[in-house]
């Protein structure tokens, strides 16, 4: 029997973003078992802001933040989610925030997407 197809995690997405990437499946650790290394990876989301181009509408802009969601170690069942906000590139990390519980992450995820969409460069 194949692997079971698990849905992605629901989020709720403001204006002003640009998901770029999403893998992460609404599955528990435990639920994943025989298929952790699948569903637990480093590369699970990316999400950056957006500006509005007038006639061609949102498009991912320079001076933006990026929202990257991955798995660490990857793969790994001892491992947790690690969500990181940085200003343009990785040198640049403004908040990082770790836990297992996927829910919380959501959670973190949804209440920086609304503080950050304004593209304030942080300090």
């Amino acid at each position: 029997m194949g692997k079971r197809v698990y849905p992605p995690m629901r989020f709720a997405v403001p204006t002003g973003w640009a998901v770029l990437k999403n893998g992460w499946t609404d599955i528990s650790p435990e639920e994943a078992a025989e298929h952790f290394h699948i569903y637990h990876t480093e590369d699970l989301l990316w999400i950056c802001n957006a500006g509005y181009v007038a006639g061609e509408g949102y498009q991912v802009v320079n001076g933006a933040y990026n929202i990257d969601l991955g798995w660490y170690p990857d793969g790994h069942p001892k491992g947790m989610f690690r969500l990181v906000l940085y200003w343009d590139d990785w040198d640049n990390v403004v908040k990082e925030y770790k836990s297992k519980d996927r829910f919380k992450v959501r959670d973190k995820l949804e209440k920086w997407l609304v503080k950050y969409a304004d593209r304030t460069p942080p300090k």
